[in-house]
């Protein structure tokens, strides 16, 4: 089994009219054992603002959830966010 990244990035197109853009998939092709997809994770989340990093943390724990249940928030230290 594989694991495809499809990365895709806008490829200019000439015409004689006016110049239109198109997506072009670039794929990185790899074993699925050897993707080290953990490495290039962390790194994203890194590189993502903290606000961005809490909202995906939120998200991810509101879908564990059950129907009408809240966050357990004692276990939350609140602290304020630098923007």
């Amino acid at each position: 089994m594989e694991r495809k990244n499809i990365i895709t990035q806008p490829k200019a197109i000439s015409s004689s009219i006016k110049t239109r853009r198109m997506i072009v998939p670039v794929v990185r092709k790899v074993a699925f054992n050897e993707a080290n997809d953990t490495a290039r994770d962390l790194e994203y989340w890194l590189k993502q603002p903290y606000s961005k990093r809490i909202e995906a943390v939120t998200f991810i724990i509101a879908q564990s959830l059950r129907k009408g249940a809240k966050i357990d928030r004692t276990a939350v230290r609140r602290k304020a966010l630098r923007s």
